[in-house]
């Protein structure tokens, strides 16, 4: 079983398109070999655009959220993303979600690897 943890990009993509990568993920033969989750800070950034405003989105995004875990921020992975951050390794939202996935040992499938390629330990996820 492979744990993946689905990032902004790969989320907006999919909402904007109906395809790419998750659409990928959702159809492929072996599903099954993946267990899918979504950073509570993803959460955060999605609602924050323009389009969450409208209903036909929230319900989309409602709906995937409830077929997919939500993971939390704890004490510990904010600490990890506060040094993160405080090194210029990646910032802001990015540390945390990032930390998020380095403490539930997720990958992270992201269209943005070049923000995140230089966090030690982090697995990157592209199919």
């Amino acid at each position: 079983m492979v744990n993946l943890s689905l990032d902004t990009s790969i989320l907006i993509e999919y909402f904007r398109t109906d395809q790419g990568v998750l659409s990928t993920l959702l159809n492929h033969p072996s599903r099954l070999n993946f267990h899918l989750s979504i950073p509570i800070i993803v959460i955060f950034e999605l609602f924050r655009g323009q389009s969450a405003g409208q209903k036909l989105y929230q319900d989309r995004f409602a709906k995937l959220i409830a077929s997919m875990s939500v993971i939390n921020l704890s004490s510990r992975s904010a600490m990890v993303a506060g040094e993160l951050h405080r090194q210029n390794i990646v910032l802001g939202n990015d540390a945390l979600i990032a930390a998020i996935c380095l403490e539930y040992e997720t990958r992270l499938c992201t269209l943005n690897q070049k923000d995140f390629k230089l966090v030690p330990n982090l697995i990157l996820f592209h199919p």
